[in-house]
């Protein structure tokens, strides 16, 4: 899959073999799968390319595409304000 991956223009930044497992529930005649996770960076029209040959392949009974967001950056905290006291002090 990894192969597929990179010829339709994406990259593979990590690759975790799990192993064979029970299927929650059968799938086309199938109790156990082999699950394999790939962490992959593409554009979105690479994804739906990758996705298009997962459904074909008849080894794939079952796939999912998660996109992972940016995270967002913290805004800045404001300076807090200092008030002038009618004594001509401050406080904050």
């Amino acid at each position: 899959m990894s192969g597929l991956v990179q010829s339709a223009g994406g990259e593979v930044l990590k690759v975790e073999d799990w192993g064979v497992k029970k299927l929650g529930y059968e799938v086309q005649d199938n109790i156990n799968g082999h699950y394999v996770f790939m962490k992959l960076k593409c554009l979105p029209n690479t994804l739906g390319e990758i996705n298009r040959e997962y459904r074909l392949d008849a080894q794939v009974i079952k796939h999912m595409t998660v996109v992972e967001k940016p995270p967002k950056t913290q805004p800045k905290a404001a300076p807090k304000a200092i008030k002038e006291t009618p004594d001509g002090g401050t406080e904050s």
